[in-house]
């Protein structure tokens, strides 16, 4: 990665679906720090999270997604398939 990436290059973020593994990649925009709470503004809604939770906002909705912090030993390999997969085709479009 250049040195000069941006965060959007370095970071990706993505909404999945655990239900069904469906991964919608997040368009971010802007983020922001105050006190413990990190925030990330994206094209398709607003997350923030603090050490042990996370709110997610869908910009189509006002409805918030409570979401727990989870250790990353709880994931799926099912997920992480799904993931490694989203990043691929990513990368193919580059």
């Amino acid at each position: 990665m250049p040195s000069d990436a941006t965060k959007s290059d370095v970071y990706k973020w993505m909404l999945i679906d655990k239900n069904d593994l469906k991964i919608t990649p997040l368009e971010f925009l802007s983020m922001s720090a105050a006190n413990l709470m990190e925030e990330r503004f994206f094209r398709q809604g607003y997350l923030s999270f603090d050490s042990d939770q996370a709110v997610y906002i869908r910009e189509s909705s006002s409805i918030q997604n409570i979401l727990r912090i989870k250790d990353s030993d709880c994931i799926t390999d099912s997920i992480v398939a799904s993931i490694h997969e989203q990043l691929n085709m990513q990368r193919l479009r580059l």
